[in-house]
């Protein structure tokens, strides 16, 4: 049996779907599966031996986006087809029409409330006030009929790299918009606290480098001489390999927050304009939510709509700080 999977395209939400995927492959011991993704995604699970393939999406960039799409659906089907099923747990017209371009025969995604299903075979309602990890989870017993449990998020981890003195790793970004990041400033507070126990090292993706060579340029002048800057410096896969060697990890709701919970990484996430209760790392006991909780969050919003950003400015470094400490707690230790 052969099986195409359209994977979501942000890291986060891609780690929060491992495990649908991992009970879809599950139900479909001995089943070839082949795994597409945005090119981010793509190199997270692109040594992953339980695939046939792994596939970058790259049609987003492409000035005529549906030819593109048809040229990689096209392609799918000649060199790792037929499809038996597809799945998509990307929510969009474009997802469903790389399954029926590839020719898979059953074809299968949450309702999406449009003509866009009129190309899945089956469409699966969904709780959607639930965790991203059950809703992914849902659309895959949806569609099966099991009533699988939604387990621990997991990400293939390549070997784990190995830091000279315990590390703390600090993430200032979250690419879906400034309503979502904790201020420079803050996590500088933070890591020249932290920085008494931990060396720290500041991870940022390629386009979010100015925030962390903003956090250093604080830790710089403040004396510190135990800070690496790798922001925009590493791949997917060293990144995933540096946060698992890492004691503490301090970020926003981010892709890497999730990558660092689903590795077992005590793990500090601030949150701001999203809502923890759906978006936190999944299954994840070695976590603590730093949050305020105000009447206009969470707004889901890019930026903030009302010029104050209370939800993350009223949050402090001692807060952050404070929920690190009890992380580190040995009884916490011991219970992860």
């Amino acid at each position: 049996m052969r099986i195409l999977v359209r994977m979501p395209n942000w890291l986060g939400d891609a780690v929060m779907a491992t495990p649908a995927l991992n009970n879809l492959l599950r139900y479909h011991a001995g089943a070839e599966l082949t795994l597409v993704g945005s090119a981010v995604v793509a190199e997270l699970f692109g040594e992953d031996t339980r695939f046939r393939a792994v596939v970058a999406d790259n049609s987003g960039k492409s000035l005529g986006r549906m030819a593109a799409l048809w040229r990689l659906a096209r392609g799918l089907a000649r060199e790792h087809g037929p499809f038996d099923e597809g799945w998509t747990f990307q929510n969009g017209f474009s997802s469903r029409l790389l399954l029926w371009a590839a020719g898979a025969r059953r074809r299968i995604a949450r309702v999406h409330h449009g003509w866009a299903d009129w190309l899945l075979t089956k469409a699966v309602r969904c709780d959607l006030t639930r965790h991203h990890a059950e809703i992914y989870n849902a659309t895959v017993n949806g569609g099966l009929g099991t009533d699988y449990p939604a387990g621990p998020t997991t990400v293939p981890a390549p070997k784990r790299f190995q830091y000279l003195r315990p590390t703390a790793g600090l993430h200032p970004g979250a690419a879906y918009g400034n309503a979502k990041r904790w201020p420079p400033e803050r996590f500088a507070e933070a890591a020249i606290s932290l920085s008494r126990q931990y060396d720290i090292v500041l991870f940022a993706g390629p386009s979010e480098r100015e925030l962390a060579e903003q956090v250093e340029a604080l830790l710089i002048a403040a004396g510190l001489k135990n800070v690496t800057n790798l922001a925009g410096r590493t791949s997917v896969r060293e990144l995933v390999a540096r946060i698992a060697g890492l004691e503490l990890f301090v970020a926003n709701d981010s892709g890497p927050m999730h990558v660092a919970g689903a590795l077992g990484v005590p793990t500090v996430a601030v949150f701001g304009s999203t809502d923890h209760r759906v978006t936190r790392p999944w299954a994840a006991e070695r976590t603590a939510v730093v949050r305020r909780d105000l009447s206009c969050s969470p707004c889901h919003a890019r930026s903030c709509p009302l010029q104050h950003h209370a939800c993350m400015r009223d949050i402090t470094a001692a807060d952050v700080v404070a929920a690190s400490h009890r992380l580190a707690a040995p009884q916490h230790r011991a219970a992860g």
